[in-house]
């Protein structure tokens, strides 16, 4: 559908657009309740603020659409495509968003003050005080300091410049997962992972982060990006370090009792007493 077609405010409850080619098309503030969508192509339509309260949403692409401050109370999105899809200030009460589909469906997904509980929401992701929260997801610049997401997968999601000062990581899946210069100051990343038992891939990427004070005991960090981090005073004992980028990063006062670490990349800032790079690997004089 071609993009100039304007359908904002239009009356289509109980609409049958099955199978419809909606791309780009603008249904701000549309009526689609009860509306048959399934099948129909909504990829990058303007939604905002649209009435979708009990559609059927059913195997729709609604890649990079709109839906900020839609009503999707009991709506059926089934096997629908997220992908890069904006849900900030969305209802979501009782509706269906899981698919069978690999996780990329929901990559990219931006989200916040999210109201509602979903009846169905898919294995991977979870709702964490208004923001969808999983692997890919866009959380760029987010203030969530002090919430938990323990044991959650965080592959490759986006926290860049993020609040999570305080925040409990604890046991969650960091691989390739983007903190660059977020707020991590008392954040628990203990025994976090850039595996899942079958693949390790680069661990988190922590360009510039605050971390004083944290604590990344146990923590898989091998091929993770540190440059430039702050980890004065954080608790970084039994971690592994290995193939690290660690060059301009500040670990005075960190305790590494037990860490291990060969091939380091880069020069530390600072490292705690006792404690020196020889040959790219991590050493103690005790």
């Amino acid at each position: 559908m071609d993009a100039s077609i304007d359908l904002n405010g239009g009356q289509l409850a109980g609409a049958a657009l099955v199978g419809k080619d909606l791309s780009g098309a603008d249904l701000s503030g549309a009526d689609l309740s009860y509306a048959f969508l399934s099948e129909a192509n909504l990829t990058g339509a303007n939604l905002t603020g649209a009435n979708l309260r009990n559609a059927n949403i059913v195997e729709c692409n609604l890649t990079g659409a709109n839906l900020t401050r839609a009503d999707l109370t009991s709506a059926d999105l089934s096997e629908s495509a997220l992908t890069n899809a904006i849900l900030t200030n969305a209802i979501i009460e009782d509706a269906v968003i899981s698919c069978d589909e690999p996780e990329d469906s929901y990559d990219g997904i931006v989200s916040g003050n999210i109201t509602g509980v979903p009846i169905d929401l898919h294995h991977s992701l979870k709702l964490v005080i208004g923001f969808l929260v999983g692997p890919e997801v866009d959380l760029q610049g987010v203030n969530i300091a002090g919430t938990s997401l323990s044991e959650v997968n965080l592959y490759n999601a986006n926290f860049r410049g993020a609040n999570l000062r305080g925040a409990n990581l604890s046991g969650a899946w960091l691989g390739r997962t983007d903190f660059t210069g977020a707020d991590l100051i008392a954040a628990d990343l203990s025994g976090t992972t850039n595996g899942n038992g079958m693949l390790t891939v680069p661990g988190p990427v922590l360009v510039d982060c605050k971390l004083t004070q944290a604590k990344l005991n146990y923590a898989m960090l091998e091929m993770s990006d540190l440059r430039g981090a702050t980890l004065v005073g954080a608790d970084l004992s039994n971690s592994r370090l290995s193939m690290a980028n660690l060059d301009g990063v500040d670990l005075s006062r960190s305790l590494m009792h037990g860490v291990t670490g060969s091939q380091i990349n880069g020069t530390p800032k600072a490292l705690p007493e006792g404690w020196f790079l020889h040959n790219g690997e991590l050493m103690n004089q005790s």
